[in-house]
């Protein structure tokens, strides 16, 4: 369990010399986080979304996938005063991995009334998973099915049939809707179809800072600056430190110039 930020930095090490050597399909890896999961917790669960095949279930972390740390503490020149500041930057995930959380695949939060009935949600969840663990895998299928029979519109439809039940269940239906935006174009190479769906997931998901991206650059690439501008920017607005974003806007903000 990774929801209180009890790990040091050595133990994450020690956890991934047991874990790392024996990655297995058929071995289910599963870890509970929450809001208090960050600094070497963070580390572990990024290490470990990296390279296992883990099922992160709970609450969002509170740290970010690629963060500062090492804390040092300095003294203020005139009052003294002592100061933590976190001087070194650890690039755990992807260098284009700009998510300001690490969100769980399975969504639990505990209530007052779990407090108060002393229950934990979260450990309940993980007990029973397997119940709902082939959940995300047959949400794909069956939208990639919907998709091939009824073009956008069909996956539309789809998509919105199962929602209810998926949220009931806590499943994070993000990841599989932005997993699907590449293989999606594969089915039948339809450049308009991949930009309706890119828009269809950011109309779900306003702030998805993959799906914003990718629309900017295929816009920019047919010629469609206006377009273009406004999903890169909006990719900025969501995670303002996406530097592939920036380079992206720098450059297009040099081809409009030159129409």
């Amino acid at each position: 369990m990774l929801r209180p930020k009890t790990a040091s930095v050595l133990g994450v090490m020690i956890v991934l010399a047991l874990l790392l050597p024996r990655p297995s399909p058929r071995r289910s890896l599963r870890c509970i986080t929450g809001r208090d999961t960050f600094s070497a917790a963070q580390h572990l669960t990024t290490i470990l979304r990296q390279y296992t095949n883990l099922t992160q279930l709970g609450e969002p972390t509170a740290g970010k996938p690629n963060h500062y740390g090492a804390i040092k503490t300095l003294s203020l020149p005139n009052s003294g005063l002592p100061i933590q500041v976190s001087q070194v930057y650890h690039q755990d995930a992807t260098p284009w991995e700009f998510n300001t959380t690490s969100r769980p695949h399975v969504h639990v939060s505990p209530t007052a009334e779990d407090c108060r009935e002393n229950r934990d949600p979260m450990l309940d969840r993980v007990l029973t998973f397997d119940e709902i663990k082939a959940t995300p895998a047959r949400l794909t299928e069956e939208v990639a099915a919907a998709y091939r029979a009824g073009g956008i519109e069909g996956l539309k439809k789809k998509y919105f049939e199962l929602r209810p039940e998926y949220l009931k269940a806590g499943v994070d239906l993000r990841d599989p809707l932005v997993d699907f935006f590449t293989p999606l174009y594969r089915i039948n190479k339809s450049l308009d179809d991949q930009l309706a769906y890119g828009n269809f997931v950011v109309a779900e998901y306003p702030g998805e800072a993959f799906i914003l991206y990718a629309l900017g650059t295929q816009y920019a690439q047919i010629g469609q600056y206006d377009k273009a501008h406004e999903m890169l920017q909006r990719c900025l607005d969501a995670y303002p430190g996406n530097a592939n974003a920036r380079r992206e806007m720098r450059v297009l903000d040099l081809a409009m110039s030159r129409r």
